[in-house]
């Protein structure tokens, strides 16, 4: 393939896995943080952490039944056969992973705190 095309493909491969990682936090900012803050025992450190891995998790089940696969194409690009797993579960990890960025990054810019890194904040 030239080079032009592969970095179109890349490119919308990676533009598919930014929507997948939004949509994933939309879900868990809507629907689980306001589960997760009705539990009264926890405090706001392992509230954050519970939002966090819990955003890993859809992630992942949304990327893995989507069948996104980024890395199998792009390693098979240069040459490389990689194990049949190792592209969806890696691409599963970065869509799940990518959600808490993207709100950080979201936060930060409205001038707040991000909820991954302080807890949850009083509604």
């Amino acid at each position: 393939m030239d080079p032009i095309e592969v970095f179109a493909k890349v490119a919308g491969l990676l533009t598919v896995g930014l929507g997948l990682a939004v949509f994933t936090e939309t879900v868990v900012e809507y629907f689980g943080k306001p589960v997760i803050q009705l539990i009264p025992r926890l405090d706001d450190l392992v509230k954050g952490l519970l939002i966090k891995y819990l955003a890993l998790l859809a992630g992942f089940g949304l990327a893995w039944f989507a069948n996104y696969d980024l890395f199998t194409p792009l390693l098979s690009e240069f040459g490389l056969n990689p194990y049949p797993l190792l592209g969806p579960v890696a691409s599963a990890v970065m869509v799940g992973g990518g959600a808490p960025f993207i709100h950080a990054w979201i936060e930060k810019w409205r001038g707040g705190k991000s909820l991954r890194t302080t807890g949850i904040k009083s509604p």
